[in-house]
């Protein structure tokens, strides 16, 4: 689905800022062309959808050690949880 959106562009010092009105997203180039070209780029990556770049692995008792081990590790001991 393609969608269209409004840009103000104004100048900001050395930079040019284009600014989505209709989003809250906005970007700078050194030219007019060079800020409607990034903040295009910021709309095009704020507008796709997620996708996971680190995999979940698989959790087994082998890579994951003892209940123990664990508490352990965390600075506990299962004698703390008796009195729960």
């Amino acid at each position: 689905m393609i969608q269209t959106f409004t840009a103000r562009v104004f100048r900001e010092e050395n930079w040019f800022v284009a600014q989505c009105l209709e989003v809250e997203i906005a970007s700078q180039g050194e030219t007019e062309t060079k800020a409607l070209a990034n903040l295009h780029e910021a709309l095009e990556l704020h507008f796709k959808p997620p996708c996971a770049t680190i995999f979940p692995r698989k959790i087994t008792s082998k890579n994951l050690g003892t209940l123990s081990s664990i508490l352990k590790q965390a600075g506990l001991s299962i004698n703390e949880f008796d009195n729960l």
